[in-house]
């Protein structure tokens, strides 16, 4: 699912279809995932999966788009210092980068929440965008992900350095240009 966000939170227009493809690789996970946790040996499940995957990562989401590759940057970072892997630290980290970010285009929040997870358009723009985030973070939960680094052991004491190598060539990201200031914003929002 973080590969596919990264490819899908994006400020490329126009992407229609790379979009409609990041929706339905993502609504396969949600459907998927926890029957595969449930039965690894479900062969439906399983298959579905590792067709998302593989559709995640094989460059047809982000053609014609800069995708926006922050989050792993930061994760790479976090994992580099501790014994964390790679999915985890991105379950840990994407709904938080997504909280941080979110007015930078609430647009796409609103459209993912809406075309993701069904959220209705009668709430307040904030309110929608909110609760697809939060359906993200209770999804990553319900699949035995942890929602902060505490649980994992982590705290606070290597985020400066976590932050400025992040950023060590520059900024980083697309959707929003992310220093290392925003990238501590991030990490404290995720302990």
């Amino acid at each position: 699912m973080s590969h596919v966000f990264e490819q899908y939170f994006d400020t490329t227009k126009g992407a229609y279809t790379q979009d409609r493809l990041a929706e339905g690789i993502l609504k396969t996970c949600i459907k998927y995932g926890p029957i595969v946790l449930e039965n690894p040996n479900d062969y439906e499940a399983r298959a579905n999966i590792m067709w998302a995957g593989s559709l995640a990562l094989s460059g047809l989401l982000s053609f014609g788009k800069k995708g926006d590759f922050a989050t792993h940057k930061i994760e790479h970072e976090v994992s580099a210092i501790y014994d964390l892997t790679h999915g985890i630290g991105m379950a840990i980290l994407f709904p938080n980068w997504m909280k941080y970010v979110m007015h930078e285009n609430i647009d796409k929040f609103i459209e993912f929440a809406h075309n993701v997870w069904n959220i209705p358009y009668k709430e307040e723009e904030t309110d929608i965008a909110n609760l697809g985030i939060q359906k993200t973070e209770d999804f990553l939960s319900s699949l035995e992900m942890p929602k902060t680094f505490s649980q994992v052991n982590i705290n606070d004491e290597k985020f400066e350095e976590m932050a400025a190598k992040a950023v060590y060539f520059g900024e980083i990201g697309n959707f929003k240009k992310l220093k290392k200031d925003d990238v501590l914003e991030i990490l404290k929002l995720s302990s």
